[in-house]
């Protein structure tokens, strides 16, 4: 292997012409691909207008009426899993608001207040990040302000209960 400075004063390696050759790091002994000579009529690269298998690209395979289906619809935020997080942090205020002293009540208003609706609010995030990768989006401005609401509810809830358990513990 020879070795030479270029213009900028770098080295480079000449390992015969092919900058891509890493047969030498081959521990498995197999013959790699680009060296294998073409069997009779095996094309070189896919002929214009077939289609290429990228499966190993971005996690599988995606099928012609897959992507069909997502060009002309516009995705949209998943609203649905914010509400359902929103009304699981009303419900857990008015529980531990309301029946606070009693302590399964409050523990059970933790609960639906805290990991059930950060849970949903994370169920969201999921499938808005989906939505956003399809090639067509629909933004609404609601859904950063649902967002927010959603988070200080739950955070609301978690406390107001959270005080309640406190308080029953602290009195035993």
């Amino acid at each position: 292997m020879f070795s030479s400075m270029d213009y900028w004063g770098v080295r480079s390696l000449s390992n015969g012409g092919n900058p891509f050759d890493f047969s030498k790091y081959n521990s498995s002994g197999l013959e790699p691909a680009s060296s294998r000579p073409l069997a009779e009529g095996q094309p070189q690269s896919p002929a214009a207008g077939s289609p290429v298998d990228v499966s190993f690209a971005f996690g599988g395979h995606q099928t012609d009426a897959y992507l069909a289906s997502h060009l002309g619809v516009p995705a949209k935020a998943p609203v649905i899993w914010l509400t359902g997080a929103i009304a699981c942090a009303v419900v857990s205020l008015v529980v531990a608001a309301a029946f606070g002293a009693s302590p399964a009540l409050a523990i059970s208003a933790w609960l639906m207040g805290g990991p059930v609706a950060i849970a949903l609010i994370a169920f969201f995030s999921l499938r808005d990040t989906r939505a956003r990768t399809h090639t067509l989006y629909s933004a609404d401005a609601k859904v950063p302000w649902l967002y927010r609401l959603a988070l200080f509810l739950s955070l609301a809830a978690v406390v107001t209960s959270a005080l309640n358990i406190a308080n029953w513990v602290g009195r035993l």
